[in-house]
């Protein structure tokens, strides 16, 4: 699948809460049809940016310990997401097999705010961003 480079500038925006970037990024993909294999970066910087955080895949505890941190530390509005929902994420990016019934939009919620979180200027730096994201496009097919 060949992705539009400019999902991961809005993902970089969205990582970084810039919000005029996303905006403008956001305008430039409508105008472009320039969407296509969004959910699938998404997911990929979300997987990888946990994976960047647990370098083994977190037992119970760990994962509600992350969520508690997560939703206290947010720049964002964190309460609108599923504590459940988000744990069941986070377990299914460490082991596939381990099923989840996270509705779509509910998914974007806890990816997003995930990103934020873990991607932020504080917690990453620009040349760890731009590794991450070039990885996420490489193995999603937009590098």
């Amino acid at each position: 699948m060949q992705v539009d480079p400019g999902v991961f500038e809005y993902l970089r925006a969205v990582a970084r809460n810039d919000h005029d970037a996303s905006e403008r990024i956001e305008a430039k993909l409508d105008g472009s049809d320039g969407w296509g294999g969004f959910e699938e970066s998404l997911a990929m910087v979300f997987l990888l940016a946990l994976r960047r955080r647990f370098t083994a895949a977190p037992n119970r505890g760990q994962v509600m310990q992350f969520i508690a941190e997560m939703r206290s530390g947010s720049v964002v509005e964190p309460y609108d997401i599923d504590v459940a929902a988000a744990a069941s994420l986070i377990r299914t990016a460490f082991d596939p097999s381990v099923p989840h019934q996270v509705q779509a939009e509910m998914a974007g919620r806890i990816q997003g705010l995930t990103i934020i979180y873990l991607l932020g200027p504080d917690r990453a730096t620009e040349q760890e961003l731009d590794d991450l994201l070039a990885e996420a496009a490489e193995l999603v097919g937009g590098g």
